[in-house]
């Protein structure tokens, strides 16, 4: 499909308690890759979804990656949102988080830049959190290198 470089299956953390009237959990975070395999247990699509995202990776190559998987990661920014949000100065902390973590070759954050947030506040406490985060390190001809691990999510309030 031109123009869709994910696959269409989103993937999602849910808030933890229900909105009012409903039994059912909003989505707090959505993305597009499974939130509980690591790198090398994605299937052969998931992991070209992902690689898609860097311009130019050989087929043996592979991204830096979570080392516990997406989960760990977006349990925590899901963590510091809904922190976020309760200390009453989340108004405006919901939508799109893109950010750029630069992973060494042990697979250590060296810096994180943001490239859109919905405030920034929320994106420093974010960026603290993949900061924290252990990566697998990428491989670029077979050995570790460093490399930038793209993380991008969209937050979402119960309301």
């Amino acid at each position: 499909m031109p123009g869709n470089r994910f696959p269409q299956k989103r993937y999602s953390i849910k808030h933890d308690d229900l909105s009012t009237g409903t039994h059912v959990a909003r989505d707090r975070i959505v993305g597009s890759i499974p939130l509980d395999k690591r790198y090398s247990e994605l299937t052969r699509e998931q992991q070209d979804a992902f690689k898609s995202q860097y311009e130019r990776m050989a087929e043996n190559d592979e991204p830096p990656f979570p080392v516990e998987g997406l989960g760990p990661l977006y349990k925590g920014i899901a963590e510091v949102h809904k922190q976020f949000l309760r200390r009453g100065f989340g108004l405006g902390a919901d939508g799109f988080l893109a950010l750029h973590v630069q992973v060494d070759s042990q697979g250590k954050a060296t810096s994180v830049s943001a490239y859109q947030s919905p405030d920034p506040e929320m994106t420093k406490y974010a960026a603290t959190v993949a900061m924290l985060t252990k990566y697998k390190p990428a491989v670029c001809g077979g050995q570790p290198c460093a490399m930038i691990f793209p993380i991008r999510i969209e937050l979402k309030s119960r309301h």
